[in-house]
């Protein structure tokens, strides 16, 4: 597989420009899209704030990445052009699922993926403000092989009707139902962080304040931790209260991780843990 290790430690590119790029080239490979792209919106109203959703229908078998794709791969880029008057927040990305490799383990997306991106518009926005923008996106896409994959996309509310802007906010409600939510519903909380070395083996271990429920299975999704190594394989639950994460660090004066983020998964649902809360 193309991108190994070292493509865990890139982030999600968002990033906001002026300037239109007019080339675009969409990925097709024995005759079929693998990846196609759509923009959405999430209403609009433009003075209150809204999503613009990033929608990727993937061809079969085929998959794209999460924000931390695992032990290779390489999450989707995107690039939007916006008026100054809105300001983009970090985007949302839905449960992933893992996904062995030869590499070991990735979090990935099969079928569709829909990204979100929160838009805040200034204080100054009026009520019938047209919105245009521009969005570059590239991606890898892999099966037994690996493929680079860019497209850009060009948004128009003016050319939008309303029953397509109905159509557009019933996708991204139902998605959203997809997104993490907060740990708290689960009932407990996290109780302590710290790092502990055992046979040489340095660990991150985050201990919850309540062992979660019996009804099914558990995993644990982390971010990328900056400076160190995870061994994404080798993370368990302990008493289903201990979340053990394996890391290396990269360097011999790495400084202890400022935060630890990640996915607690059980039932087929993703709670949101980050120990800088």
């Amino acid at each position: 597989m193309y991108y190994p290790t070292l493509c865990r430690r890139l982030a999600i590119g968002l990033f906001c420009a002026l300037t239109f790029c007019a080339t675009a080239f969409a990925q097709v490979y024995e005759g079929q899209r693998l990846v196609k792209p759509q923009i959405w919106v999430s209403n609009t109203d433009f003075t209150r704030p809204f999503y613009i959703a990033v929608y990727f229908k993937i061809a079969p078998e085929w998959h794209l990445y999460w924000k931390n794709p695992g032990d290779s791969g390489m999450p989707p880029q995107m690039r939007l052009s916006l008026p100054p008057s809105f300001e983009v927040g970090n985007p949302l990305f839905p449960m992933p699922h893992s996904l062995p490799s030869d590499e070991g383990v990735n979090y990935a997306y099969t079928d569709e993926l829909m990204v979100l991106l929160p838009i805040t518009p200034s204080e100054t926005t009026s009520t019938d403000t047209a919105l245009q923008f521009t969005l570059y996106a590239d991606w890898l896409v892999c099966r037994e092989k690996c493929l680079r994959g860019a497209d850009t996309l060009q948004f128009d509310s003016r050319q939008i009707s309303p029953e397509a802007a109905t159509d557009m906010q019933h996708r991204i409600s139902r998605n959203l139902r997809n997104m993490p939510t907060d740990l708290s519903k689960l009932g407990t909380a996290i109780q302590s962080v710290k790092l502990q070395r055992k046979k040489q083996q340095l660990s991150a271990v985050i201990t919850l304040s309540k062992a979660l429920p019996t009804t099914s299975d558990i995993a644990f999704f982390p971010e990328p931790i900056p400076d160190y190594i995870i061994s994404y394989s080798n993370i368990t639950i302990e008493k289903r209260r201990r979340i053990v994460i394996p890391l290396s660090p990269e360097t011999d004066n790495a400084p202890p991780p400022a935060a630890i983020k990640g996915l607690v998964i059980l039932n087929d649902i993703a709670y949101e843990l980050n120990t800088n809360k």
